[in-house]
């Protein structure tokens, strides 16, 4: 119950009167200039009421005398600081949220921390300082101004630990997958990983490939239980990966196949290690390697690069091996005179698998290869041939299969004539018949020998290539009729004798 201590004054009289308007009493009676009104609760819903003294027992009959009092009654002060708060050490501010009715406010603090814009601001914001932090627990009072009653209130601010957000990440190149590894501290409830290209990940552990080279900043926010945040960026180099490529001709069985590394990295990145597998189980680290299929077939061959800085990439390509034919062919002669025709049968294969199904589509023979200017050629499969020139010749077979593949494959001739010993010639110093030679041939052996009319040996032979030139000694002889005996053996075996004359001319 409140009361209102009252104090009247009153001279010239013998005392006074108190009057209220409203519903309190006066205590110890209304006569009492120094005792107290007691307010009522109709006074206080009213807001106010009006007091009256008036005087009594006046002097000489004055009239009385009336003082008024007016009295308003505010409605009491309410203070509140607000709930407690928790925040994180690695926050620097809080937010206040006191109220304060019917009065004035102003905040103190047990920290060393300030307040903004200052201590009266009821909504201030209170700035943490280090050694709040470093306590862990401040506590902040508002307190009630300009009111009849003084009341405060208080609220504590909790200062916890934070979690620190750390990650590391595998070696990064464009298009590859890229491990990314949370290395944070504190008790973690959740993960937002922010890729730095507009992807990102809640996962503790992401896996990421990256798009495009350069720097991407990946950020890593991590939460821990006690709601506390911590944010970490890095700036992550995407390597650019090199581009592999390589080209190969298709080739026929037994060839060389060459490959060209076509490879590209960007500067100043370098391709530093190849690696090719040739598809039948072999390999090779050059850079242009070249290979021998062994059988005919397509073969996957891919080739993996690798950069400078780790990064790799593979390619693969096709490359097709086709049949080769193996020729071979069989002749009726190997030794032949010019006045027998030689048959050459084809049994060259296509070739394939047994039995063989790819065909030969062209014979190409040349009947005087290595010999220059002797015309001889056939495209039959099984030509037949009549040589006119004595002598070793090589044949050549070139066979062309249905894959475009060909083979050769040569074989030796021996082409004979019968000695013959022409009748007659002229050492005269003409070009034309100067020697006389034993035609025919060619023989493994020889004698040739020249008797004069008296029978003595003027001339003796025992290569083909010497013949006589008329003469004995260096010395010419006469015109005239001379006899020649020609022992010879020819290539073939056969034994020849035969003798005649020849006359000299001049």
């Amino acid at each position: 119950m409140d009361t209102l201590p009252l104090n009247g004054i009153i001279t010239s009289a013998s005392g006074g009167i108190w009057v209220s308007s409203g519903t309190g009493f006066f205590f110890p009676d209304d006569t009492t200039l120094n005792g107290v009104y007691v307010i009522s609760s109709g006074d206080s819903a009213a807001g106010g009421f009006v007091i009256t003294l008036t005087s009594i027992g006046n002097i000489l009959g004055c009239p009385p005398v009336t003082d008024i009092l007016t009295v308003t009654i505010l409605p009491p002060p309410i203070v509140d600081a607000g709930v407690d708060q928790m925040i994180c050490a690695n926050e620097d501010s809080v937010f206040l949220t006191g109220t304060v009715v019917n009065a004035g406010g102003v905040w103190s603090t047990s920290g060393t921390g300030l307040f903004f814009p200052d201590s009266t601001a009821i909504n201030a914001v209170y700035l943490v300082s280090d050694a709040d932090t470093t306590s862990g627990l401040i506590t902040l009072t508002l307190t009630t101004t300009g009111s009849c009653i003084l009341l405060t209130d208080s609220m504590q601010i909790s200062i916890t630990p934070p979690p620190i957000a750390n990650f590391t990440n595998t070696e990064v190149c464009l298009n590859s997958i890229t491990d990314f590894v949370d290395l944070s501290s504190g008790v973690l409830v959740s993960w937002d990983w922010d890729f730095g290209n507009g992807n990102t990940d809640t996962v503790q552990d992401p896996q990421h490939q990256f798009d495009s080279s350069g720097i991407n900043n990946v950020t890593l926010i991590v939460t821990a239980l006690n709601g506390c945040t911590d944010t970490l960026t890095k700036g992550v180099l995407v390597n650019p990966s090199p581009v592999a490529d390589f080209s190969a001709d298709n080739v026929c069985q037994v060839d060389t196949v060459f490959f060209f590394d076509l490879s590209t990295v960007v500067a100043p990145n370098t391709i530093v290690s190849y690696f090719w597998d040739f598809g039948d189980a072999s390999s090779s680290t050059l850079q242009n390697p070249s290979h021998v299929y062994s059988t005919f077939g397509s073969y996957l061959v891919t080739l993996i690069v690798e950069s400078s800085v780790g990064c790799s990439d593979t390619v693969q390509n096709v490359v097709t091996v086709s049949p080769s034919p193996v020729a071979s062919f069989n002749q009726n002669y190997t030794v032949v005179s010019t006045e027998q025709a030689v048959t050459f049968t084809d049994v060259s294969s296509g070739s394939g698998s047994i039995p063989d199904t790819i065909q030969i589509i062209s014979w190409d023979w040349d009947f005087y290869y290595e010999f220059s200017g002797i015309e001889g050629s056939s495209t039959l499969q099984n030509p037949s041939f009549l040589y006119s020139d004595t002598g070793e010749f090589i044949i050549q077979l070139i066979i062309t299969n249905e894959y475009n593949c060909s083979d050769t494959v040569y074989s030796d001739i021996k082409v004979h004539l019968d000695p013959l010993v022409p009748s007659g010639f002229s050492p005269d110093g003409n070009i034309e018949n100067q020697i006389l030679y034993v035609l025919g041939g060619p023989f493994s052996e020889l004698d040739f020998v020249i008797y004069n009319e008296w029978g003595e040996i003027i001339f003796t032979s025992s290569r083909q290539s010497d013949g006589w030139d008329g003469t004995k000694n260096g010395i010419k002889q006469p015109m005239g009729v001379y006899v020649y005996n020609v022992h010879a053996t020819g290539i073939d075996g056969k034994e020849y004798h035969l003798w005649g004359d020849v006359t000299l001319l001049r």
